[in-house]
């Protein structure tokens, strides 16, 4: 007698088709959709509430100032678990903020008295009084920082970012009805679509929740285009396969899944997964702007598993890890990477199709080096390296070692190198870096 074939296996067996109930649809072409379209309704996703607490000052009125057009529009939505996983993630940003300005203040000290050996030489006066001045404008400087962290410590809950937040976002909160019912209903679906790597979610199976937050968020946004019929562009840093079709290491195509999905909810609407760059650009924030938050959404969203994994534990303190790209022939060749806590200012210029240059000069590093191939997996600072040199000629696969005037360091892998004068459309350098707060780093084996 065969064996009976459990309903679990059942469901398995046919996973393709409950996913894709009408096959036709899946030949249809998708809608191209812009969040200039005053019909389209714009969501917000967790990585996009908290980068604020990495852009620079001055970015956030921006950002303000688009939200509260679209809140004013009725076509702004926040998922309930995305501002609930916002408050258990935003103090964390906070701390970070107040650790860095914490190593900032302790890294300008005083300077020490000049030797009683030189009292007789003549520039000993001058040296003695650029020596008081500056030691005064490093205790102003240092107090002033001691006031803002103070000031930082006395938040509770009334951040500029939360009461930005407070004032516009309040009223675009969805809520999804989660009774016991309800919530025995999702998890039933939820451990059907995780075993069958329906998306999405099930990449983070791993996780304490095992990967439900993402599909509550996706349950939310199909509740949105059922209530609306309407096109939705939803505004977040994902990146992972449950989400994108990918290519290098990069999202391409939206899960043809979550597509199908959102079109029959909302009655054939369409929908794009988007960053909050994009929506700045098509909203027609300030093109610098829109610059300065791609670089921090592109480092604060990406998890490089390239650097994470081949880094040790040492005495070096991994405090940020991303990825960006940009044009060098543009801003004097200058990128500033590592958001508002850890400010690097790195400059290129061209070398060749295979070859870019980098420099020490004009930038706020203290150091800089080219890492040679027999310091593979060695753990280093500069005290071990030579790295007085003002630039340095790196190709494709190549790395570089950086220090700031803050003592941070960074260590960088050139990964892609574009040059318009030989058939490129545009000059373009390519890197992946990790910072690092402690004394050294451990250098990532090719």
């Amino acid at each position: 007698m065969a064996d009976k074939i459990s309903e679990h296996e059942i469901a398995n067996l046919f996973a393709l088709e409950d996913i894709f109930p009408s096959p036709a649809a899946l030949l249809d072409a998708h809608t191209s959709i812009s969040t200039a379209d005053a019909n389209v309704m714009i969501a917000l996703d967790t990585n996009s509430l908290l980068l604020p607490y990495e852009i620079k000052a001055g970015n956030l009125k921006a950002l303000r100032d688009v939200y509260e057009k679209l809140a004013k529009e009725n076509r702004l939505y926040l998922p309930d678990r995305v501002i609930r996983e916002f408050g258990r993630n935003r103090d964390k940003k906070l701390t970070d903020l107040i650790k860095a300005l914490e190593d900032r203040r302790s890294k300008d000290l005083p300077a020490t008295d000049m030797p009683a050996i030189l009292e007789s030489v003549p520039a000993f006066n001058d040296a003695t009084k650029s020596r008081d001045e500056l030691s005064a404008a490093r205790k102003k400087y240092t107090d002033a920082i001691g006031a803002l962290i103070d000031e930082m410590k006395k938040w509770r809950g009334d951040d500029p970012v939360i009461k930005m937040y407070s004032e516009i976002l309040k009223p675009t909160i969805v809520e999804m009805k989660l009774d016991e019912e309800d919530r025995k209903s999702l998890l039933k679906e939820w451990r059907w679509r995780s075993g069958c790597e329906v998306p999405p979610g099930y990449k983070d199976a791993a996780k304490p929740d095992s990967g439900i937050g993402d599909f509550l968020v996706w349950k939310c946004l199909l509740q949105l285009g059922e209530a609306h019929k309407k096109h939705l562009a939803f505004v977040t840093g994902e990146q992972k396969a449950d989400w994108f079709a990918r290519s290098s290491g990069q999202g391409i195509y939206p899960r043809l899944e979550l597509l199908d999905e959102y079109r029959r909810a909302s009655g054939g609407k369409s929908l794009r997964l988007m960053s909050l760059y994009e929506l700045l650009a098509e909203m027609k924030v300030a093109a610098p702007i829109v610059e300065e938050v791609k670089t921090a959404e592109e480092s604060a969203n990406t998890a490089i598993s390239l650097l994470s994994s081949n880094f040790g534990s040492g005495t070096g303190i991994i405090r940020y890890i991303g990825k960006t790209r940009f044009d060098y022939s543009t801003n004097d060749g200058k990128i500033a990477v590592g958001g508002s806590s850890f400010n690097f200012i790195l400059r290129f210029s061209k070398g060749s199709d295979a070859s870019i240059h980098i420099y020490r000069d004009g930038t706020n590093l203290s150091h800089l080096t080219r890492i040679k191939p027999d310091m593979q997996g060695l753990r280093v600072g500069f005290e071990e390296l030579e790295g007085t040199s003002r630039v340095y000629t790196l190709q494709i696969g190549d790395q570089f070692l950086a220090r700031n005037h803050d003592g941070q360091l960074l260590l960088g892998k050139i990964t892609g190198i574009k040059d318009d004068s030989r058939g490129d459309k545009n000059d373009e350098v390519a890197f992946t870096y990790v910072i690092s707060t402690g004394p050294y780093i451990e250098i990532i084996e090719n």
